[in-house]
């Protein structure tokens, strides 16, 4: 994802378009849904890995070289958030954002969150426009819109919450520019030289 605006900082947008950055995806999950929520079982092979995977795109953000974060785009047809979500209608060419896997900042650790979400975010957003995705969905709790939003990301819920490892929204997922900003935080980043 060359396109002057994948590098913040020491924070470094990449697409998972290899087998190895891949599997690296894999291993941000299993930390983030099998180790630390236990949402998902653990795996021999410490990878998080479903079916919906062979019609997704990944994403990554490093920290200098260090895999930080990642999310996935899963292209049409069939979209998990339909299993749940049943009655949502969506629109043609729709696709599924999934898999926000970032850590949770530690008195080791920290990081800038919203400078991860917003790379995640431009990831997944230049990853469906590479692929035509009209619009893009994903099953979010709650506390994650103002963050998107933050990031500079619209979230407009599109269903009634279900209950999915706690309480999740249906929502579709919009890019919004700075113009657009209430508060002026997002900036779209200037392309370098």
């Amino acid at each position: 994802m060359k396109t002057g605006s994948d590098v913040i900082g020491p924070y470094r947008l990449a697409l998972a378009d290899t087998p190895e950055l891949i599997h690296v995806a894999y291993k941000l999950r299993h930390h983030a849904y099998c180790m630390r929520a236990g949402f998902e079982r653990r795996d021999m092979a410490d990878m998080e890995v479903d079916g919906f995977d062979r019609r997704a795109v990944h994403v990554l953000v490093f920290y200098r070289d260090w895999p930080l974060a990642c999310a996935r785009l899963i292209l049409p047809p069939v979209l998990p958030l339909l299993h749940h979500c049943p009655d949502v209608p969506l629109e043609p060419g729709a696709a599924e954002v999934s898999r926000f896997s970032i850590p949770a900042p530690t008195a080791r650790q920290t990081f800038n969150v919203i400078t991860v979400l917003r790379l995640l975010g431009q990831g997944v957003w230049e990853a469906g426009q590479r692929h035509r995705v009209a619009s893009y969905y994903l099953l979010m709790k709650p506390a994650l819109k103002s963050l998107l939003k933050r990031a500079g990301f619209e979230c407009e819920p599109v269903g009634a919450p279900v209950e999915l490892h706690g309480r999740r929204i249906p929502t579709r997922f919009s890019q919004i520019t700075a113009a657009e900003r209430e508060d002026g935080v997002f900036q779209h980043p200037e392309p370098r030289a």
